[in-house]
C-alpha cells in the first residue's frame, strides 16, 4: 500500500533534553526536514542514527524521512526499533502498523492494530484504527486461504513467519530459523518457512545447510520458483556456477503464478547475466498483469532495466528505473545505476543488478574486511595482495565469482574481481581478467588495468589490439609498465651537473655549449648510456642523421638492455622507412615492468614515428595521448602533435570526394 494510503507517520522527533551534540545535529535535520530537503537529512541522520542506535528520538527523526522518501523496508526496520525503545508509546505502535502495511506484512498489520485497540482503546485514533483493521483483516483471511494457513492459529503462525522475514531481512539469521522452525512445528509442510530457512542459511555463509534445506522444499514441491530460485543462487555462492546454470534451466521452465515469483526468476537469473532470461520472465509478468502497479515489485523493476540497458534497450531500461524509483523513492540501487550512467561513457559500471552484499556471505565480508582494513593505511601492494590470497584460501568459491563480478558486479565488487585475480595469479582468473579486457563491461580503466595484467602473463599480445575504448571500438596498444622520476643511473655530481645543463642548452637551441658539457662528462665518466643516448639527441639537432644513427647502434650494441637506445634506433629506422625494424625493437619493450619517465619520452616518440610513417594516425594518436598524460609539459609534444594534425589533414582531404555544385549561383565561373 502506498504512503498516501496509509495512515500518517504520528509526529516528527521532539528535541528536549538530550546530549547537546545529539540535539545539535537534530536541529540541524530538523530544517532540512522543515524545507523538505528529505534526502539530505536522511545524509545527516544515519551517522547520527549509527553511533546512537538506542536513541529514541534520533530512530524517530530517521523514520520520519524514509517514510517522507517512501523508503518502507527501511522505515519498517526503524518502527520496530522504535517500539522495542518505547513499547508504551501509542502512536509508535501505530507507526509500525502504518510499516507493515506499506510493506506487505498483512499478518503483522493485524497483529499490532488489534494490539494497538486492546492496550489504548480510548486514543484520539482509535476510530481510524478500527477503519484500517477492518480493511486489512478480510485481505488477511485472503492471504491464509492462499497460504494454507487455515484453522484458528493461522493468524498467528503467518505473524510468525512474516516476523521471520524481516529478521533475515535485518541479518538476525539464527532468531530467524527460530521462529520458522516454530511454524513448522505447527505446519510441517509450509514450504515458504523452509525457503527462509534456506535463505538465511545462504545469506550467513552455509551452504551445505542452505542447499541441505533447499533440497527438503523441492523433494515436495519441485517446481517451487522460490527453491529453485535459492538453489541457483546458492550453488553461485558456492562456486558450482555450471550447476547453477543447470538448475536456472528448470527454474525458467516453472510456472510463475504471483507478482513474487517472476521477481526470484529475475533475481536469481540475474546473478549467473541471463539478461536474456530475465526478460522472458518479464514478458511472462506483462503478460500476467504483474509488471505494473500495484503489482509491481520495485527490485524487479530494477533487474528488468540493467537486463534491457545490457542488450540494449536503453531508453525502456530508463523507464524501469524510473518506475522503481516512483515506487521507492529510497531505492538506492535503482538511483546508484542511474547516476553512474550521468558520467562519460568510458568511466560508467552500470548497469549492475546487486550490490557486493548480494554476492559474499555475511562471513565472507567479514573476513575481507579483517584482511583488508589493516593494510589500507600502510598501502602496502604485496601485504594486500597476500591478505587477498589468504581470503581466496579461505572462501575457495570466491575465485569462481570473480568471472560474473568482472561481467555485472557494482564497483566495488568489480573491483575486488580485479584485485582477486591479479592476486591470484591463476590461470582461469587470468583468463578472466583477459576476457573482461576485451568486453564492453565497466569503466577504461579496469578493463586496461585488466589487460595489463593479462598482457603481462602473456595472454595478451604486444601488438595493438581492439578494445572498447570510450564508447567505441579502438585498436589500442597495451603498456604493462609503471612510470616513475627515480634515476635510472647513479652519476656523480660534477657529471650529472654538466649532463642536466647540456639537456637545458639543447632544449634552448644552443647545440654548440650542449656539445661542450655533454663531452665534458663522458670524459668524467666515460661508458655511461645516458651521456650517449644525449650525444644522439646532439647529433640530431645538428641534422646529422647519419651520425646520429651510427653512434645508436654503437650504444644499442654496448648496452643492449638499455631501453633508450633501443628505442632511438628503432625511431631512426622508422625515419628511413623500415618499419620491420623499428617494430622488432620496440615490441620487445612494452613488456618492461618499470619505465623512467625520460625512457617513457624516447619510447613514445619512437612508437609515433613508426606509426606516422605506417600512416595509421590512430596508433599515432593514442601514444601522444600517453605521452601528453604522464609528462605534460614536455617541449617534444607541441611539434608531435602539429605533426598529426597535418597528418589527419591530410588524410581527410585525400578521401574527401568534390562536392557538386548546390546552386546556380555556385556554379558560375
Amino acid at each position: 500500500m502506498s504512503k498516501k494510503k496509509s495512515p500518517k507517520h504520528p509526529r516528527r522527533p521532539a528535541i528536549g533534553q538530550m546530549v547537546p551534540a545529539v540535539a545539535r545535529e537534530l536541529r540541524a535535520a530538523e530544517a532540512l526536514m522543515e524545507r523538505e530537503q528529505w534526502a539530505e537529512a536522511r545524509a545527516r541522520l544515519e551517522p547520527l542514527a549509527d553511533r546512537f542506535p538506542m536513541h529514541a528520538e534520533v530512530v524517530r527523526a530517521l523514520a520520519f524521512t524514509f517514510y517522507q522518501l517512501e523508503g518502507m523496508p527501511r522505515y519498517m526496520v526503524l518502527c520496530e526499533r522504535l517500539h522495542r525503545l518505547v513499547p508504551e508509546d501509542a502512536e509508535t505502535t501505530l507507526a509500525l502498523a502504518t510499516a507493515y502495511l506499506a510493506t506487505q506484512r498483512i499478518a503483522l498489520t493485524v497483529r499490532t492494530l488489534r494490539h494497538f485497540l486492546t492496550r489504548w482503546p480510548r486514543h484520539p485514533r482509535t476510530d481510524h484504527a478500527r477503519e484500517l483493521l477492518a480493511e486489512v483483516e478480510p485481505q488477511l483471511a485472503e492471504i491464509l486461504a492462499e497460504m494454507g494457513l487455515t484453522g484458528e492459529d493461522g493468524a498467528e503462525v503467518a505473524a510468525w513467519h512474516e516476523e521471520a522475514l524481516g529478521l533475515i531481512e535485518q541479518g538476525d539469521y539464527a532468531q530467524g530459523r527460530r521462529l520458522e522452525e516454530r511454524v513448522l512445528e505447527r505446519r510441517p509442510d509450509f514450504t515458504a518457512a523452509l525457503n527462509n530457512i534456506n535463505l538465511s542459511y545462504t545469506l550467513e555463509g552455509r551452504l551445505e545447510d542452505a542447499l541441505t534445506a533447499n533440497q527438503r522444499v523441492l523433494a515436495n514441491a519441485p517446481q517451487n520458483v522460490h527453491a529453485l530460485s535459492n538453489l541457483t543462487r546458492t550453488l553461485c555462492l558456492a562456486g558450482r556456477i555450471a550447476d547453477a546454470r543447470t538448475w536456472a534451466a528448470r527454474l525458467k521452465e516453472a510456472p510463475a503464478n504471483s507478482p513474487e515469483a517472476w521477481v526470484k526468476k529475475a533475481e536469481a537469473l540475474s546473478f549467473l547475466g541471463d539478461n536474456d532470461g530475465v526478460l522472458e520472465a518479464l514478458a511472462q509478468a506483462k503478460q500476467a498483469g504483474y509488471a505494473k502497479p500495484p503489482l509491481l515489485d520495485p527490485l524487479g523493476a530494477h533487474l528488468a532495466a540493467v537486463a534491457c540497458w545490457r542488450v540494449g534497450r536503453e531508453r525502456e531500461a530508463r523507464r524501469w528505473w524510473k518506475q522503481a524509483l516512483n515506487l521507492v523513492p529510497a531505492f538506492d540501487l535503482a538511483q546508484a545505476n542511474l547516476d553512474d550512467l550521468r558520467k562519460p561513457v568510458g568511466a560508467r559500471h552500470a548497469p549492475w543488478p546487486f550490490g557486493l552484499s548480494y554476492w559474499m556471505s555475511a562471513k565472507m565480508i567479514s573476513d575481507l574486511r579483517a584482511a583488508i582494513t589493516p593494510l589500507i593505511a600502510h598501502q602496502d601492494v604485496e601485504a594486500t595482495a597476500q591478505a587477498l590470497r589468504g581470503l581466496l584460501r579461505a572462501h575457495p568459491s570466491l575465485a569462481a565469482l570473480v568471472p560474473l563480478l568482472l561481467d555485472h558486479g557494482d564497483p566495488v565488487g568489480r573491483e575486488l574481481g580485479l584485485h582477486l585475480a591479479e592476486a591470484a595469479g591463476d590461470a582461469t582468473l587470468l583468463a578472466a581478467l583477459r576476457d573482461f579486457a576485451l568486453s564492453q563491461r565497466g569503466p577504461d580503466s579496469q578493463r586496461m588495468a585488466a589487460a595489463r595484467v593479462a598482457s603481462s602473463a602473456g595472454l595478451l599480445p604486444s601488438e595493438p589490439i581492439r578494445m572498447w575504448w570510450e564508447g567505441e571500438w579502438r585498436e589500442l596498444v597495451l603498456l604493462a609498465f609503471e612510470v616513475d622520476g627515480e634515476p635510472v643511473e647513479e652519476l656523480p655530481q660534477e657529471v650529472a651537473t654538466r649532463l642536466i645543463e647540456g639537456i637545458e642548452a639543447l632544449r634552448n637551441g644552443d647545440a654548440p655549449r650542449a656539445e661542450v658539457l655533454f663531452r665534458q662528462a663522458d670524459a668524467l665518466a666515460p661508458d655511461i648510456p645516458s651521456i650517449q643516448n644525449n650525444l644522439v639527441a646532439l647529433y640530431e639537432a645538428q641534422n646529422h642523421a647519419e651520425e646520429a644513427e651510427a653512434l645508436a647502434r654503437q650504444i644499442h650494441v654496448r648496452f643492449p638492455d638499455n631501453l633508450i637506445a633501443a628505442a632511438n634506433v628503432a625511431r631512426l629506422a622508422a625515419l628511413r622507412g623500415d618499419t620491420s625494424e623499428a617494430a622488432a625493437l620496440l615490441d620487445p619493450l612494452l613488456m618492461r615492468q618499470r619505465l623512467h619517465i625520460s625512457e617513457l619520452r624516447v619510447l613514445c616518440a619512437a612508437e609515433i614515428e613508426r606509426y606516422l610513417v605506417e600512416k595509421d594516425t590512430a596508433n599515432a594518436t593514442t601514444w601522444l595521448e600517453l605521452w601528453t598524460a604522464l609528462d605534460p609539459e614536455h617541449p617534444a609534444l607541441d611539434y608531435m602533435r602539429l605533426r598529426l594534425n597535418l597528418r589527419a589533414i591530410m588524410e581527410r582531404s585525400a578521401t574527401r570526394k568534390p562536392r557538386r555544385p548546390t546552386s546556380s549561383a555556385a556554379a558560375r565561373p
